[in-house]
């Protein structure tokens, strides 16, 4: 071999050394759409296109609530759609990501495809492609020429021939809709015009409520077949609070006398010694409601004790004390770090009630604390009635009267009344008297977001 060969060959050699490729991951704003054309490549991508071919043009939408995403695309001779949900995005077992190569910096990024690595697997359909769709009549003539004698085609022959298409006629069809609407009256038109301008508010309006409702109450199941699985008490509280009153019940389980164990000071068993008041009797600990009801509960043998209407009770009490102690405050303090109770409720239960059922404030040296505005009180108070007739009725979700449980708290029926209707709830108060019957009915029946009286004093 020569030396000019030899040149050569270490020249090859060296053109071809593997050399480290750097790999970094775009960011997370940067994500590209990755689709497929299960039915063909559009002509404009084929190998073998037609100059002239349109390439495909595509729009990305999503929706408000992220449930749904639709990509949609079109060139001059086919539509593209495929859409990817939340659910196909949970159930894939497999991602993919879309690589790009620099070759001038020897760089590889991968950037995960949108939607969590799906793929849009587009539908196509031609464009101006309608189907041809016989009339009944057209299907009969068709099945009268092909199969029937010529006597009986003769008849329908001339059947056909005598019949009148009512666009025909004046005063028929189109021709009459067009008369009519040119001899109403403007006001009757703007009257037309504002009764689908009103439906369509009416539908905003009930998607409003929808959402509003979803924020104010508690978790539900409005399509529940039981009225006891519309709302489950563990889901109207934190998992904390549940925790914390579980071992309360469970200690006073073991106690000779249950319902005396939690009254005097139960939800503190194994937390924190009662304080000594001497001279005097100690505060009240439930309210009287409160205590009638776990009285009643453990008035059953031990084996038939319901563990979790003792919880949702207890619970009651802690939203009734921490309501009754707040509700007027201009501010309020958040609770020591040092303490392990807070207005004589544990402070797993305060620390959930403060997060959820009250809005952060700063008071004049600028400290940070909470404040009760009026939907904080209203969403409380829902909470806590539910919760109070979870616990009295158990799975029948219907309670004989909530007015004890409002005269304790010092608090209005009407309101409440309002409250639990706004939670499917129907209220049924008895004639010449305050007794108010709550029970629930399913699948819940929510009222309806459109206020028809402001409506009507609005002149609509």
């Amino acid at each position: 071999m020569s030396d000019s060969d030899n040149s050569s060959a270490s020249g090859d050699e060296d053109n071809h050394i593997a050399r480290p490729i750097q790999i970094r991951v775009a960011p997370d704003s940067s994500t590209p759409i990755l689709c497929s054309f299960p039915g063909g490549l559009p002509s404009a991508l084929q190998s073998n296109n037609n100059a002239d071919a349109e390439l495909p043009t595509f729009l990305w939408n999503k929706q408000q609530n992220d449930v749904k995403t639709t990509l949609f695309g079109k060139d001059d001779a086919c539509f593209y759609t495929a859409t990817v949900s939340d659910k196909d995005k949970d159930k894939q077992s497999v991602k993919y990501c879309v690589g790009v190569f620099d070759k001038r910096t020897n760089t590889l990024t991968l950037s995960q495809a949108a939607c969590n690595g799906s793929v849009f697997a587009l539908n196509q359909s031609v464009r101006n492609y309608q189907a041809h769709t016989e009339s009944s009549a057209e299907a009969r003539l068709s099945l009268v020429q092909d199969f029937s004698s010529a006597k009986k085609q003769k008849v329908l022959r001339s059947q056909a021939a005598n019949r009148v298409k009512a666009d025909s006629v004046v005063g028929a069809g189109k021709l009459l809709m067009n008369g009519v609407k040119q001899t109403m009256s403007e006001s009757n038109q703007q009257a037309m015009a504002e009764g689908r301008d009103q439906q369509q508010q009416n539908a905003a309006i009930q998607l409003a409520t929808d959402a509003w409702r979803s924020d104010f109450l508690p978790p539900f199941d409005a399509t529940a077949a039981e009225p006891c699985k519309a709302y489950k008490a563990k889901k109207i509280v934190s998992k904390e609070s549940w925790k914390q009153v579980g071992r309360v019940v469970e200690a006073c389980l073991h106690k000779d006398d249950v319902a005396a164990a939690i009254l005097d000071g139960g939800d503190g068993v194994g937390e924190e010694a009662p304080k000594q008041y001497p001279g005097k009797s100690p505060p009240k600990r439930f309210f009287t409601t409160i205590e009638d009801l776990i009285a009643r509960l453990c008035s059953e043998p031990v084996d038939h004790l319901e563990k979790d209407r003792l919880q949702c009770a207890i619970l009651v009490n802690h939203f009734a004390t921490l309501y009754t102690s707040l509700e007027k405050r201009k501010y309020i303090q958040p609770p020591a770090l040092d303490r392990t109770r807070f207005f004589g409720t544990p402070l797993e239960f305060a620390s959930f009630f403060l997060d959820k059922f009250t809005t952060s404030t700063l008071d004049a040296q600028g400290n940070e604390g909470h404040v009760m505005s009026k939907t904080d009180k209203d969403r409380c108070m829902a909470h806590m009635l539910i919760l109070y007739i979870i616990a009295d009725s158990g799975t029948s979700m219907r309670t004989a009267n909530i007015k004890p449980l409002l005269d304790d708290i010092k608090q209005d029926l009407t309101s409440a009344t309002q409250l639990l209707r706004q939670a499917g709830f129907t209220m049924e108060r008895k004639s010449g008297t305050s007794t108010t019957t709550a029970y629930l009915r399913t699948p819940l029946t929510f009222p309806s977001g459109i206020r028809k009286r402001a409506l009507k004093a609005a002149g609509r």
